[in-house]
């Protein structure tokens, strides 16, 4: 969420889904496919007005690379809540 709306992860990077869907996600930290493109890597499903759940794949690559656990990652963003209280929470 927060690579999002810092801009490093481009509008093509990021899915917003309505209804159901069927996607796959590349990891968040993974480095592009030489000549491929570059994939879906963050699922937003909102919830509300002013909430959402976000969806990532998380890998033991880039920053992610001393992970304890490979796998998904679904959080729940309030963006009504300000940054110090607690705005994003594990799911």
């Amino acid at each position: 969420w927060h690579k999002w709306k810092l801009g490093w992860l481009g509008g093509r990077q990021v899915v917003c889904v309505q209804g159901s869907a069927d996607l796959t996600l590349e990891p968040v930290a993974a480095a592009p496919v030489p000549g491929g493109s570059i994939g879906t890597r963050l699922a937003v499903v909102r919830t509300g007005t002013d909430s959402a759940l976000a969806i990532e794949a998380r890998s033991a690559t880039g920053n992610d690379r001393d992970t304890c656990a490979e796998g998904i990652l679904i959080y729940r963003v309030r963006s009504e809540t300000a940054s110090g209280g607690g705005p994003v929470e594990v799911v």
